[in-house]
């Protein structure tokens, strides 16, 4: 489970990959896409996602061929969120914490200059459309 509170998301310890509860910043672009999914019907209470794995999973895969995406790598999401975060903020020990790693030197392999900081001020610039022409909802 999730709990969203403003500019912060808790994440707890038996919903987390790593099963320590932790606590993540949300950038302002991040606070604008919630807004976004909230005004289009979606909800902060219970499950993110409300589909069974294998529905989930070929939603997944159409959704991806639709946007001729031909290849999604493992965890691309939180491989790309950890770049481009350390690219901005420059803090590995808060990005540790963050994420839910278990170590600095685990963090620094991967992520140090994942990125430049130019690209990620673009990633974290991105922001919803102002109308909902593209927008897919995520409910049952």
């Amino acid at each position: 489970m999730y709990i969203y509170r403003s500019e912060a998301l808790t994440v707890r310890a038996d919903y987390s990959k790593t099963k320590r509860k932790r606590f993540i910043d949300l950038s302002g672009n991040t606070i604008a896409w919630l807004g976004a999914y909230r005004q289009r019907g979606g909800t902060y209470e219970g499950p993110i996602v409300t589909y069974g794995k294998h529905t989930l999973s070929k939603r997944r895969h159409h959704n991806r061929i639709a946007a001729r995406v031909t290849r999604w790598p493992n965890s691309a999401m939180r491989h790309s969120y950890c770049s481009y975060w350390l690219a901005m903020h420059k803090d590995i020990n808060k990005l540790v914490l963050q994420s839910g790693h278990t170590s600095v030197d685990t963090m620094w392999r991967h992520y140090h200059r994942g990125t430049t900081e130019a690209e990620a001020k673009k990633f974290w610039a991105i922001m919803p459309p102002s109308t909902a022409s593209n927008t897919v909802r995520i409910t049952a």
